[in-house]
């Protein structure tokens, strides 16, 4: 192991998680050595942190830096395992996806008429097509096949979004 390489202090700082995760959220992992860690350990953050009040959203944003951070450890030669994968599902963060509602042609007629003319355009395919902003953004007039009714867009991610306005979906398939 390299020397104060494997504290997890000097390894954040190779990392490209955010700097007010680390100091804010992994309290109980202290200055511990990268391959000390251990499932228990990361479980007892998770519980730290609840006990703190922060939602299951907030504690996902600390455990996917400190996974990216253990990720990279592994990379290094610094340690063989990911404790943050080995948790058990019982210690993990349920996030609840609530299903979103989706409004009726009144209600699309009022957003729009609503909307200043400089936005409608942009507010339009959104509602009709389900991009989100920065596909949006994103979007140039060879994405739309007008005979078929669809709009395909890349997203930041590399994930390709098809929206047709006939029936509202999104496929996520990587793109090559």
């Amino acid at each position: 192991m390299a020397g104060a390489a494997a504290n997890v202090g000097d390894v954040s700082r190779a990392s490209a998680a955010p700097r007010s995760a680390i100091e804010g959220g992994w309290g109980t992992l202290g200055s511990r050595k990268v391959n000390a860690v251990k499932p228990h350990d990361v479980a007892l953050l998770v519980a730290e942190l609840r006990g703190k009040g922060l939602s299951a959203w907030s504690i996902h944003g600390v455990l996917t830096p400190l996974s990216a951070l253990l990720q990279y450890a592994i990379e290094q030669e610094w340690t063989e395992r990911n404790p943050v994968h080995a948790l058990g599902s019982r210690h993990k963060p349920k996030i609840e996806r609530k299903n979103r509602r989706i409004l009726s042609g009144d209600e699309i007629a009022g957003l729009l008429a609503g909307t200043p003319e400089r936005y409608r355009l942009a507010v339009g395919t959104q509602v009709y097509t389900g991009v989100r902003v920065g596909e949006l953004c994103g979007l140039v007039w060879g994405n739309i096949d007008f005979d078929a009714g669809v709009c395909v867009s890349r997203s930041s991610s590399g994930v390709t979004v098809s929206a047709s306005s006939r029936r509202r979906r999104r496929q996520c398939a990587r793109s090559c």
